[in-house]
């Protein structure tokens, strides 16, 4: 009977994190895995998508030629050879995740349905292997809604979108959250009549208001159809379409006519097949494990990292979370490493981007925090006008009176790129007045946060110090 140092269950980002970390440590790994190594991320999440939006961004800027100088640009998307570049940038990348890679590295990697025995064995078929700890990181997948009449009109979700040979004409996509938004923005500027539902009275819900805003006038801009505060009743299968019936408020009910439709409603913990109770893991009501802070399911040596413990759902949390979970897994109780989220940060794809770390205005305000929200529109910023990209704006919240930075949101062009830096500033609790001390290249657009910590500096100034200023330099004249 085979014994490690450590299985991991899942070959997703979190399984591939955990297991090449073991290895490096010098650990004896097993990393078993029922699908594709890469898991979702690579084969069916960021990487198609990332690839499809790259695309439709091109499409969206030869649409706009004319603001940029261009004249006579004639083009036609080739629907096919567009899907068939997104499967090219998935086959580039699968070496870093495969066999021959992961045995490179010293890690074991086993085939086959794992099923936990106890808190030392797993089976895999009529094979059992033994190690000190566990870690389990199966993900999770796609949620359909129990919608009557919706296996009827053949839903598509994350996983089998990439799987399309032909461009919907009508496009209906459930669902107002990163994932649903980032897809009908990509199809609407690929050629298709998008119509994007959300059960919330707004977009992007999590996000503070303003961010919807943004989002939703970017969207009525380009042409999708946005219903807000809208409910699935019943899917309706016609001769050549198919429906959709809605309750939309406390209203009457409308009809959306559609050729396809995108569920991208919510995720689905993959934890099926296991005798949870008698290894004494609990699930929550959706069916999440629940972990504790230092990510134990079974308050020992079994662990959970990746979306299958729910919290954050992001491809870096996963990551995070495996290596939180590997260093305890190894060395419990020398060291006991735990999770924390304040630095976090998070990217919807869309255009314009929106970035996010930290608190929100409605967490902070949930938390009793004290806070002073200070922002600086990028209709203001050179980089931007340079780029015609002057939609969206940097807002940063601080402590009232430290300055020490608990959140912030950009949207806009490179908002992604631009918020690893206060990440960063939160990961090492700088103060938002060092960041009007550091220097930026310009013209960039990460010097919206110099022209945040810039407004901060000066509101903070008090009336009578302006004065002093002010009578300084009368003086010297």
């Amino acid at each position: 009977m085979p014994k490690y140092n450590l299985i991991v269950i899942g070959g997703g980002t979190a399984g591939l994190v955990a297991s090449t970390l073991a290895a490096s440590l010098q650990a004896k790994v097993l990393l078993i895995e029922s699908g594709k190594l890469g898991g979702d991320c690579l084969n069916t999440g960021c990487v198609p998508s990332k690839a499809l939006i790259r695309t439709s961004r091109y499409i969206r800027s030869l649409r706009l030629h004319s603001d940029l100088g261009v004249t006579d640009v004639n083009f036609e998307v080739n629907f096919e050879h567009v899907m068939d570049r997104v499967r090219t940038v998935i086959k580039e990348i699968e070496p870093h995740d495969s066999i021959d890679t992961l045995e490179a590295k010293g890690i074991e990697v086993k085939y086959g349905f794992a099923k936990v025995v106890n808190r030392n064995q797993v089976a895999v078929g009529n094979d059992i292997y033994t190690a000190n700890s566990i870690i389990l990181g199966m993900g999770c997948g796609p949620m359909i809604p129990d919608i009557p009449g919706i296996q009827e009109v053949e839903p598509i979700s994350s996983d089998t979108i990439w799987n399309l040979t032909c461009l919907p004409e009508k496009f209906l996509v459930i669902g107002g959250g990163p994932l649903g938004c980032e897809l009908a923005q990509a199809f609407c500027r690929l050629g298709s009549h998008v119509t994007l539902v959300e059960r919330s009275s707004r977009l992007l819900h999590r996000e503070d208001p303003r961010v919807s805003a943004s989002i939703s006038r970017s969207f009525e801009q380009e042409g999708i159809r946005v219903i807000c505060d809208a409910t699935p009743i019943s899917f309706v299968t016609g001769a050549a379409r198919y429906s959709l019936n809605l309750q939309v408020g406390y209203g009457g009910a409308i009809q959306v006519d559609f050729d396809k439709v995108l569920v991208a409603v919510g995720r689905v913990p993959r934890t099926d097949g296991m005798e949870w109770t008698d290894l004494g893991i609990k699930l929550d009501s959706k069916g999440f494990l629940v972990a504790d802070k230092h990510l134990r399911v079974n308050g020992s040596n079994i662990y959970g990292c990746g979306d299958i413990i729910g919290g954050p759902m992001y491809t870096h949390a996963a990551g995070y979370q495996a290596t939180v979970a590997t260093i305890n897994a190894l060395f419990w109780p020398i060291k006991r490493e735990v999770v924390n989220y304040d630095a976090l940060p998070r990217v919807t794809f869309t255009d314009p981007e929106v970035a996010r770390v930290g608190h929100t205005q409605a967490s902070a305000t949930r938390e009793q925090i004290r806070f002073r929200e200070t922002a600086f529109d990028l209709a203001n910023l050179d980089r931007a006008i340079a780029d015609s990209t002057k939609e969206g704006y940097c807002s940063i919240l601080t402590k009232q009176k430290s300055g020490k930075i608990l959140g912030a949101v950009v949207v806009g062009e490179q908002a992604g790129e631009v918020m690893q830096v206060l990440a960063t500033g939160i990961q090492n609790n700088i103060p938002l007045d060092r960041f009007l001390r550091q220097m930026y290249p310009y013209p960039t657009m990460t010097e919206c946060v110099r022209e945040v910590a810039h407004t901060r500096w000066w509101e903070d100034q008090s009336d009578v110090v302006k004065r002093l200023y002010s009578w300084w330099h009368r003086k010297r004249l």
